[in-house]
């Protein structure tokens, strides 16, 4: 929604800016009788602007903090896992279909080779 306004708020900006170039200064406030309510605007749309890049640059820290707080967590329970019994018992089947998948992969590769596929 915001990007949006935003742009939409561009558009009308570009048309003010063209309508000013070609308007002399004699008759610049009788032709556009709605310029103060649209300098209001733009007003409004740069706090705005300005508002949003402070809040993302305040929020950017606790972000960090947070993703680091959930990387130690998931850390941790990787660390509990590796650590357990049943991890340790099932080291030599992991080893095993991991040497089976590897022989397996090289053989496919090879007759990919010969058979030219």
């Amino acid at each position: 929604m915001a990007c949006r306004v935003r742009a939409d708020g561009e558009k009308m900006i570009l048309k003010f800016l063209d309508e000013e170039s070609t308007q002399t200064d004699a008759n610049r406030e009788f032709r556009n009788p709605r310029r103060g309510a649209f300098e209001w605007f733009l007003l409004a749309l740069i706090v705005f602007t300005i508002i949003d890049w402070a809040w993302l640059v305040a929020a950017a820290p606790r972000r960090a903090a947070a993703a680091e707080a959930e990387l130690q967590a998931v850390q941790g329970e990787l660390r509990t896992i590796r650590r357990s019994t049943s991890w340790r018992i099932t080291k030599p089947l992991r080893w095993i279909g991991n040497t089976i998948f590897r022989l397996l992969r090289y053989v496919r590769r090879r007759l990919k080779l010969i058979g030219g596929r």
